[in-house]
C-alpha cells in the first residue's frame, strides 16, 4: 500500500476502498503480529489501511515507523465502514496485491517473494513500473475463510477476519 502512496500520492480522504489479496502465510501473520503505532492492534485490514493512509515505503520494512496517533483515527474509520477488503489466494511464496480505489482512479502494487520486492505498480490497470507476469505457481483461488485457514485460526483471528468479510465469504459461511 505504501509503495503506491509514495509513488502516486493521493489525499487519504479520497480513498474509497482498499482491496488486498495475500498468500495464506501473509494472512496468518497479519492475524498474529501487532502492527506498529496502533496500540497493539492486529489484523490485515488495519495493516492495509495504515499502509495506504500513512505508510512510507522509503522506510522499507519499517513502513509504519512514522505513523502518528492521529492517523489511527482515519484508519479505524475505514475498517469500521467496511472499505477495506482482504482475501487469500494460494501461492508457493510470499504474494501481496494491494489496490487502492480513489475518486480519481485506481492504483495497485504487486509484491512477490519478499516483503520489499515490488514487482509491479499499476495505475488504472496500466503497468507504470515493473511487469505483471502470471504466477504459474498459483493454486486455485480461495476466500480468506477457506476451511484450511479457519481450522488454524484462533477465535480472535476469526473475529478480525469477520470485519473484512466480502460477499463471497458470506456465501461460503451460509
Amino acid at each position: 500500500m505504501a509503495a503506491i502512496k509514495n509513488k502516486y500520492p493521493q489525499d487519504s480522504h479520497e480513498i474509497l476502498e482498499i482491496t488486498v489479496i495475500v498468500d495464506p502465510g501473509v494472512l496468518k501473520n497479519g492475524f498474529g503480529v501487532c502492527i506498529p503505532n496502533t496500540n497493539g492492534q492486529k489484523g490485515n485490514c488495519i495493516a492495509a489501511a495504515m499502509g495506504a493512509i500513512c505508510g512510507d515505503s522509503t522506510l522499507q520494512l519499517r513502513v509504519l515507523e512514522k505513523v502518528a496517533p492521529d492517523d489511527l483515527v482515519g484508519v479505524e474509520k475505514m475498517v469500521r465502514e467496511g472499505r477495506v477488503h482482504v482475501s487469500c489466494e494460494a501461492h508457493n511464496s510470499l504474494y501481496i496485491k494491494a489496490t487502492v480505489k480513489t475518486s480519481t482512479g485506481n492504483a495497485s502494487a504487486i509484491i512477490r517473494d519478499s516483503h520489499t520486492n515490488v514487482v509491479a505498480v499499476l495505475v488504472d490497470g496500466v503497468v507504470v513500473n515493473g511487469s505483471v507476469e502470471e504466477d504459474h505457481a498459483t493454486v486455485a483461488s480461495s476466500s480468506a475463510l477457506s476451511r484450511q485457514n479457519m481450522s488454524t485460526m484462533r477465535i480472535v483471528d476469526l473475529i478480525d477476519c469477520a470485519r473484512c468479510l466480502d460477499e463471497d465469504d458470506y456465501r461460503y459461511l451460509l
